[in-house]
């Protein structure tokens, strides 16, 4: 079974408000997915939160796209290269997204391109839909400046 290129690796809760931004973003592209075009070599993905085991389901792309909710992101979102970064806490129950191609990273050896869309979950959620595109930041410069929301593995 070839496995798709690209893997859209969406975190959260949909039972929160202010952390289902990762969800219901994978929701509208499957609504999209069910209207046709070229999508095989896209592989949708969802989970309340990043665990260690997610650095398997990286291995055989070519890019993978984290989407998480944030609360200090610049409305209505934020697009960035993601870069691999240890995680320094105490648990390994939630990764954020650069620890976790940093696990990918230090079993497979080699770079993944990765990135990281951060949407602002005071605004855009709050109404129970993705943010619009337009008026986003296309840089936030590293693996960690955007405070995800509380339980989430954002950037």
């Amino acid at each position: 079974m070839r496995v798709p290129g690209l893997l859209i690796l969406a975190v959260g809760n949909p039972s929160r408000g202010d952390d289902a931004l990762g969800p219901l973003f994978l929701e509208r592209l499957g609504e999209w997915r069910e209207r046709g075009g070229d999508w095989e070599g896209v592989e949708l993905l969802t989970d309340f939160q990043l665990q260690i085991e997610h650095a398997v389901d990286l291995e055989n792309r070519a890019l993978v796209l984290f989407v998480d909710a944030s609360v200090s992101c610049p409305p209505p979102y934020q697009f960035a290269r993601l870069r691999p970064a240890r995680d320094t806490s105490y648990t390994s129950h939630a990764l954020s997204p650069a620890a976790v191609l940093h696990v990918y990273e230090q079993i497979n050896r080699v770079p993944l391109a990765a990135g990281i869309f951060a949407g602002d979950s005071r605004r855009a959620l709050r109404v129970g839909r993705i943010p619009e595109s337009g008026g986003g930041s296309e840089s936030c410069g590293g693996a960690g400046v955007c405070r995800p929301t509380i339980g989430a593995a954002g950037c």
